[in-house]
């Protein structure tokens, strides 16, 4: 039996509008820290490189300088309180349930995140699309995140999948980035965190708007990787 084909998707601003969540828990942790909280308009901008890199990019705004001390306590307190409301106000976009469903028949699917492990499987499960997963690779499951390669090539090693027969969909240039680095196929979609990103420009094969245009794109890119 051949390996199934094989799509990775990013989770925030593809599968799940986490923003709410991630500016409430910010939030919480930038107000116990006697600094005043951020508007979700510019967390939305900034998710992307990780959970670390989201809290010194808010305390750069804030401060405008570094201070190890206090980002790792911010980011301790914004872990803590993330994993208490990681599925408050969080939503997945639409038709991302009934996509994956339909896409879970004929590929293996990955999802890979700059997440932290045990709020990815969390808001995952709770979503209820855990299931059509074969691998979950998260920010810290492996010694470096999107857009390196490793991700990817973990992938690779894991499910026995081949490099042509992959497809990289997210809404960010961390994920075009991440799928040009290893060398597969990239679907931007435009209605995430990403939005004033030409990701075509990027390097993107395609973009959409729609999660329900994905299996037609995914199949459209392979069979030209195929046919070449």
């Amino acid at each position: 039996m051949h390996p199934k084909k094989t799509i990775l998707f990013d989770l925030d601003g593809t599968l799940l509008d986490s923003a709410p969540d991630i500016t409430l828990a910010l939030n919480k942790a930038l107000m116990k820290n006697q600094l005043n909280p951020i508007d979700e308009s510019i967390v939305r901008n900034l998710i992307g490189n990780g959970s670390a890199e989201l809290v010194a990019r808010i305390l750069r705004r804030k401060t405008k300088k570094a201070d190890q001390l206090l980002h790792k306590k911010i980011h301790d307190d914004f872990l803590i309180a993330y994993k208490k409301l990681s599925y408050f106000f969080s939503k997945l976009y639409p038709d991302v349930q009934e996509t994956l469903g339909i896409l879970h028949q004929s590929f293996s699917l990955v999802c890979l995140t700059n997440k932290p492990n045990p709020i990815t499987h969390l808001v995952l499960n709770i979503a209820g699309i855990a299931s059509f997963f074969r691998l979950i690779i998260s920010g810290d499951t492996l010694q470096q995140m999107k857009p390196s390669p490793v991700g990817v090539n973990f992938c690779i090693k894991t499910l026995e999948c081949k490099r042509e027969d992959m497809v990289m969909v997210g809404d960010s240039t961390v994920d075009i980035k991440t799928a040009t680095a290893a060398g597969v196929k990239a679907i931007g979609v435009t209605y995430g965190y990403s939005q004033n990103t030409d990701l075509a420009a990027e390097g993107a094969d395609a973009t959409t708007d729609k999660m329900k245009e994905i299996p037609h794109l995914v199949r459209t890119l392979l069979n030209k990787t195929k046919d070449n």
